[in-house]
């Protein structure tokens, strides 16, 4: 593990971004779990705490769920405004993101940055149309978050993940999550989740995001498009799916082969759209 230089643990936002800003080998942390699991990324890392600044809150507003980037995973998983929200799933993302002690340490922003490919809570987040804000020396700048993971090295730049807001769901749009690992507790090989809305037993609208395919957790754009406006049949939704993830890369490795995945992936994106 490479060394580490120094400790700080800033009071204010102003005193973090500056510290960002003067000091490249600067590495946040808040929960401290991903330094755990993989140490520091470079030579004489200077690790910069910011879990006291006032990024922790979750606020119900009435178009939108507002979670501060600091808030951690047990709180998401408990809070009664995430319970009630978007069916539930959220709340049920953020507990099968890790295990209970390390959900009591680990943070919203940690899920979303680190090993973020293989993450519980981001397909949700994805297909709830979720968007980042990110604090910089010059401003705040907010990114839907699929543009956010696809670039997001600048899209973070020298700045702090601080907020992500979601927008509540039309009343008629169901949210699901499905999920495969090796046993229940593992982290998932593949955790779909889907927001869709049906309309006389037709699909009028869809969103599907998947994580376990590869670096990053990705929409399903294909099989959306191949969805839409179809009877929401499970054989007809699972033969579809098929259908429009053959050409889609998908990771092969030490978790489950490529032609694994290929196999049950479709049939999680027909449990996600159908509940059955």
């Amino acid at each position: 593990m490479p060394d580490v230089r120094a400790y700080e643990r800033p009071q204010s936002l102003e005193e973090a971004l500056f510290r960002l800003m003067q000091e490249p080998r600067t590495v946040p942390l808040a929960g401290g779990t991903a330094l755990m699991a993989y140490g520091v990324p470079h030579e004489d890392a200077i690790l910069l705490d910011i879990s006291a600044l006032p990024f922790d809150a979750i606020e119900q507003w009435e178009d939108r769920l507002v979670l501060g980037a600091l808030a951690t995973l047990e709180a998401l998983a408990r809070d009664e405004k995430v319970r009630t929200f978007a069916d539930g799933v959220l709340a049920e993302a953020a507990h099968a993101e890790a295990t209970s002690l390390l959900r009591q340490q680990g943070r919203l922003a940690g899920a979303l940055l680190t090993d973020v490919g293989r993450s519980e809570i981001a397909p949700v987040l994805l297909a709830l149309d979720a968007r980042v804000s990110v604090q910089q020396m010059n401003g705040l700048k907010t990114w839907p978050l699929a543009a956010f993971f696809e670039q997001m090295e600048t899209a973070l730049g020298r700045g702090l993940l601080v907020q992500v807001d979601i927008p509540r769901p039309l009343a008629e749009t169901r949210v699901r999550r499905e999920r495969v690992a090796r046993a229940p507790r593992d982290r998932a090989i593949l955790s779909v989740a889907g927001a869709v809305r049906l309309d006389g037993g037709r699909i009028a609208a869809v969103r599907l995001a998947v994580s376990g395919v590869g670096a990053l957790p990705v929409r399903l754009h294909a099989v959306e498009d191949a969805l839409s406006d179809e009877p929401a049949t499970p054989a007809h939704v699972q033969a579809l799916a098929t259908q429009a993830i053959a050409a889609v890369p998908l990771a092969d490795d030490r978790w489950a082969s490529a032609a694994y995945r290929r196999e049950v992936l479709p049939v999680l994106i027909r449990r996600v759209v159908c509940g059955a």
